[in-house]
């Protein structure tokens, strides 16, 4: 069982405010939210995952619900006293907790390109390396550029498959090099695995129809 302790400090109940841009944390993720208060409802979206949020304030807590492509819940946020970060709980009483963005800082990740497949590669390696470093923006980088084989799933199972992306990419030893030295027409395949071992995958890049 576990107790979320709301926040008690006089004249929260005027002061808070919703309104604004968050990177956010849960279990195997994060997220950027987007959130607009008008009186004490709250309505927002978070990327990636297509997802929307909508609650009522009451004081500190903010309570209500969250749906994306595949999934919905309700939950809970708490904000702090000075209103720059908050701690949550959502579905099976999992974290999601996070802090204001600073709409002053500039993006932390540059987007590189992704017009052949040497450019989309080093954006994906370069930006899944910073979201695994705490970068949340870097999360609306790359997660654009990955289609799922097969059935796409709901959001915990692409969550999952990014996540086993990153690692068995974070294993592997490989030139970016070799994505344009494999082109063959729209498709590039390279095989990659850990150094000083047999096993191997296929990086699979394709050309869509507007770009990788």
């Amino acid at each position: 069982m576990t107790l979320l302790l709301p926040v008690s400090w006089a004249g929260m109940a005027e002061a808070a405010d919703w309104t604004g841009t968050w990177n956010s944390t849960f279990r195997d993720g994060q997220a950027i939210r987007e959130l607009t208060q008008t009186g004490d409802q709250v309505e927002g979206i978070y990327r990636p995952g297509n997802g929307r949020i909508s609650g009522t304030v009451d004081g500190a807590t903010l309570s209500g619900s969250w749906r994306d492509d595949n999934a919905s819940g309700d939950l809970v946020f708490i904000l702090s006293r000075g209103g720059n970060s908050f701690l949550g709980r959502y579905g099976s009483d999992e974290h999601w907790n996070g802090v204001r963005a600073d709409p002053d800082a500039p993006p932390p990740t540059p987007f590189t390109r992704a017009d052949t497949p040497v450019e989309a590669l080093k954006t994906i390696l370069t930006t899944l390396n910073a979201t695994y470093a705490g970068d949340g923006v870097a999360a609306l980088i790359w997660e654009p550029l990955l289609v799922y084989q097969g059935e796409q799933g709901t959001a915990p199972a692409q969550r999952l498959r990014r996540n086993l992306l990153y690692e068995l990419m974070n294993m592997s030893t490989f030139s970016t090099a070799w994505a344009d030295a494999y082109l063959d027409g729209d498709r590039t395949a390279i095989a990659i695995g850990p150094i000083d071992s047999d096993w191997r995958f296929d990086l699979v890049l394709e050309r869509g129809g507007d770009g990788l």
